[in-house]
C-alpha cells in the first residue's frame, strides 16, 4: 500500500467515525423517569418531507440544511479516490440512499430503546443527505473526466516535425 493510499484509508476512516459521532452520539441513557417522562412519539420522528428544511430556512439557521448536505458528500469522492475511478450513478445513489437510511433508522432505533429522543430521525435529514452524496459524486465524476482530459491533451501535443509543413 503506498502512502497515498494509506492516507486515503486514514480520511476515510476519520470521516466514517465523525459521520458516527456527528450523527448518532451522544446517547442518552436514564434510569430516572422523572428527569425524564414518557416523550410523545413526534419527538423521536419527523416524517414530513422539507418540514425542517423550511423551517431551519425561515430561522436563519442554514448550518441544518449545509450540515446535512456536506455529511454525505465525501463519500462517493472518498469511495472513488480509493477505487481511482469514479462509481456509476445507480451505484453511487444506492451507496449514499442506504447510508442516509441506516443513520436514521439508527437514530430511531436508538430513541426507541433509550426512550429518550437522542437525535430526530428526519425525512429531510435523508434528502438532504442524498443531495449532498449526489453532489459529491458529481464532483468525482468531474474530477476523473478532467484529469482523463489533461492526459489526453499530454497526449496529442502537436511536436516540432508537425507544425513544419505550415
Amino acid at each position: 500500500m503506498t502512502v497515498k493510499q494509506l492516507f486515503f484509508v486514514a480520511t476515510t476512516i476519520f470521516y466514517s467515525l465523525s459521520v458516527v459521532k456527528l450523527t448518532l452520539l451522544p446517547i442518552t441513557i436514564s434510569f430516572d423517569k422523572t428527569s425524564y417522562p414518557d416523550m410523545p412519539w413526534k419527538y423521536y420522528y419527523q416524517l414530513i418531507p422539507f418540514q425542517t428544511i423550511i423551517s431551519a430556512w425561515k430561522q436563519g439557521n442554514l448550518l441544518q440544511v449545509v450540515g446535512n448536505i456536506v455529511l454525505l458528500l465525501p463519500l462517493p469522492i472518498l469511495i472513488g479516490l480509493l477505487k481511482k475511478r469514479s462509481t456509476g450513478f445507480f451505484r453511487t445513489l444506492t451507496v449514499v440512499i442506504s447510508v442516509s437510511l441506516g443513520i436514521e433508522l439508527t437514530q430511531l432505533l436508538i430513541n426507541c430503546l433509550t426512550g429518550i429522543p437522542n437525535k430526530v430521525a428526519d425525512v429531510d435529514d435523508f434528502i438532504l443527505n442524498s443531495i449532498g452524496g449526489l453532489v459529491g459524486w458529481a464532483t468525482i465524476k468531474l474530477y476523473f473526466v478532467l484529469i482523463r482530459e489533461k492526459k489526453d491533451q499530454s497526449f496529442h501535443l502537436p511536436n516540432s516535425a508537425d507544425n513544419s509543413t505550415n
